[in-house]
């Protein structure tokens, strides 16, 4: 028996990552998934900013290709609600390729049967993009990173990632260079 507890010094918080993909390393990354699963699965990670856990549980059903919606099951999402997602034409295109080769009612699947990680085939695929640094999550980064890029709003990026617009404005700020220039403007007033 001790006769008193060990001191044990707290980890040390680790720094926020902050890396997403710019277009071109999307793009190559896409390139270099030459599985279809993976393939798909990047294709939804990046627009719609789902998390991995969610794409995984999709069915085809959760997918309504006349509206170009994505019905997410309950439960499958931070907040355990059901929510929708939009269909842009990059996705659009990446899904009706997934239906002509689906093999299972999943949107994720190998042989027939749901996957429940990609993450070897996937880091196969980044390394072959030469981007090794690049995670699974950072995909989900991307998506709000490119909205706020792209003009979007901090409500947009949060309703995309089904996040508090406080926590999106705590992480993407610096992607909103709107945002940005209209605080150094009211400094200079």
């Amino acid at each position: 028996w001790m006769e008193s507890a060990p001191y044990i010094d707290a980890p040390q918080p680790n720094d926020e990552r902050e890396r997403f993909l710019t277009y071109d390393e999307a793009m190559r990354l896409l390139g270099a998934a030459h599985v279809p699963h993976l393939h798909t699965f990047i294709a939804l990670a990046v627009w719609t900013g789902a998390r991995a856990g969610a794409l995984y549980q999709l069915k085809w059903e959760h997918i309504d290709p006349d509206e170009l919606l994505i019905y997410w099951p309950a439960g499958t999402l931070n907040k355990r609600r059901p929510r929708v997602t939009a269909i842009n034409q990059p996705l659009a295109l990446a899904l009706g390729t997934a239906a002509i080769l689906r093999d299972s009612e999943h949107v994720i699947s190998w042989r027939g049967k749901p996957i429940e990680s990609i993450k070897g085939v996937y880091y196969r695929a980044a390394a072959k993009a030469k981007l090794n640094d690049v995670t699974i999550h950072d995909l989900r980064r991307t998506a709000a990173s490119w909205v706020l890029m792209n003009g979007g709003s901090f409500d947009d990026a949060a309703a995309l990632l089904e996040d508090d617009v406080r926590t999106v404005q705590k992480r993407y700020a610096r992607f909103n260079v709107a945002y940005m220039r209209g605080i150094g403007d009211r400094i200079a007033r």
